[in-house]
């Protein structure tokens, strides 16, 4: 009887031990949480992307990107009730962030569709001012006023069409590549996330464990007492 009594008391002391690592992770698995959730938070907002930082006044569809991401901003919740719906959360997070990435570059394939059907519009311009001029040259007596041309190119569009095109088109072509490369680094941070997530889960079920062991051993001390 005293042997099973000093037993008793040496499961009891190993259950307080464990019972104190038990609440060091549950605490740590708290911290941790939180971080996450705020790592999370971030991550959402800078989603939300401030187009008007990078307009510079080219009037390139800020207003209907800005609207867009409006519409799509993600509300994070105030707590979550179970690693799933965390997990969830996280994946319906990074689904759309790669919905915004196609969607933008959806548009910059537009934008360059666009870009390339202007110049041909250009090029139709010209290839008909060439032939008016090609026809003044021949008939000079047909037309005594001639206004003169503004400084074209060697295909006959005018410069300053030619620089305004190349200056939209750069600056299009920034804006595209800063933005991917901001799609890129939110992927990478939405993977780490979903790592963490998964760690975090392996601590909540060392924790569950240890509780219920624990549990075992004030059963059977309670038990023998």
């Amino acid at each position: 009887m005293q042997h099973d009594e000093v037993q008793g008391k040496v499961q009891l002391e190993q259950s307080h031990m464990q019972l104190q690592e038990a609440q060091e992770k549950l605490n740590r698995l708290v911290r941790d949480n939180e971080e996450l959730k705020t790592e999370v938070q971030e991550l959402l907002n800078s989603s939300v992307l401030n187009t008007s930082r990078r307009d510079d006044g080219d009037g390139l569809e800020s207003h209907s990107v800005s609207e867009s991401f409006q519409k799509s901003q993600i509300v994070i919740p105030e707590d979550f009730e179970s690693r799933e719906e965390m997990e969830e959360f996280i994946h319906s997070a990074l689904t759309r962030l790669e919905e915004e990435r196609d969607e933008m570059s959806r548009r910059f394939e537009e934008e360059r569709r666009l870009h390339h059907a202007t110049r041909q519009q250009l090029s139709a311009v010209s290839h008909e001012q060439q032939q008016q001029q090609h026809h003044h040259e021949h008939h000079p007596h047909d037309h005594h006023d001639h206004h003169p041309h503004s400084t074209e190119c060697s295909d006959g569009v005018p410069v300053e069409v030619h620089e305004a095109l190349r200056v939209a088109m750069e600056k299009l072509q920034t804006r595209f590549t800063v933005l991917m490369q901001e799609k890129v680094d939110l992927k990478e941070r939405v993977e780490e996330l979903e790592h963490r997530c998964i760690q975090l889960s392996g601590e909540t079920d060392t924790i569950g464990e240890a509780l219920l062991h624990m549990h075992c051993i004030f059963h059977l001390y309670n038990y023998h007492v």
